[in-house]
């Protein structure tokens, strides 16, 4: 028997198979599944890119110091911060959407789509209250940066 023989072919179903856990119609055509199964992947993926940015600039400490209080000067101006709130937006949406995802998988059979249209919604209101509540935070609370 040749590979050929023993591979199966990734054309036709078995390619689409392959690649259904990216396919956003796997389990809804349009509206809030839509929408939350597109901002959970983003958020996923702006999530990894942070990780790596941040572990990035604090091996900069390892190099220079002055260079890391350059960069914590500058991460700290007012500009910098709608970042950090972004940055906290993006982390509760995620976590709270996720576990709303393992929620309707644990219990597919007693959660109706209509109530996990309102779990989303209610996802979407803790989200916009948690960044409320980190704005007011990261606005007000006094930031030391030491400087010499």
């Amino acid at each position: 028997m040749s590979i050929t023989e023993e591979t199966p072919e990734i054309t036709g179903s078995g390619r689409s198979k392959a690649l259904s856990w990216i396919s956003p119609k796997k389990n809804f055509d349009s509206g809030e599944g839509m929408i939350a199964w597109i901002f959970h992947r983003l958020s996923g993926v702006i999530l990894t890119f942070y990780l790596f940015m941040h572990l990035t600039f604090l091996s900069f400490l390892a190099f220079n110091e002055e260079i890391y209080e350059n960069l914590i000067t500058t991460t700290t101006e007012p500009f910098f911060l709608l970042f950090d709130i972004a940055l906290v937006g993006v982390i509760i949406y995620h976590g709270l959407n996720g576990f709303r995802v393992v929620l309707g998988d644990l219990s597919n059979k007693f959660i109706s789509l209509k109530s996990q249209k309102i779990q989303w919604y209610i996802v979407m209101v803790l989200t916009i209250i948690g960044v409320a509540i980190a704005a007011y935070f990261i606005f007000t609370i006094e930031i030391y940066v030491h400087t010499e």
